[in-house]
């Protein structure tokens, strides 16, 4: 993926912590470009560029998140569902410019599990 060794050696810093740890077998077209072998994730940046690593947590050198390797079809929720796909529904209220929350709580949000008061089920009556 880089023209050097590492991506601190192109940017003239040294090797970084990956240097010399991607299994070049699991990079290439379509695979996260950080060698742990999963498909890239689907969509585009803020720059209208395709993205190249299978999640956010990969991309900043963590443990995969919650949505690694979940097609975008599962993923997707219907209305009054919270956006993050964990089955509960969104909270009740508005947001400070009046739009309608599209999480169940704070910490859904964050990626931190529940709050306390979180609704746990959707009601579907």
């Amino acid at each position: 993926p880089f023209a050097t060794c590492c991506r601190g050696c192109v940017m003239g810093f040294g090797h970084d912590l990956r240097c010399g740890q991607i299994d070049e077998s699991k990079v290439g077209p379509g695979l996260c470009k950080n060698g742990c072998g999963k498909a890239n994730a689907k969509g585009k940046d803020s720059k209208g560029r395709s993205l190249d690593t299978c999640c956010r947590g990969c991309a900043l050198g963590l443990d995969h998140d919650a949505k690694c390797g979940a097609d975008e079809a599962v993923r997707s929720v219907g209305s009054g569902a919270c956006k993050m796909a964990c089955g509960r529904p969104v909270a009740e209220g508005k947001t400070p410019s009046g739009k309608g929350f599209d999480t169940c709580c704070r910490d859904c949000a964050r990626g931190r599990g529940h709050a306390a008061g979180c609704k746990e089920q959707l009601d579907l009556e």
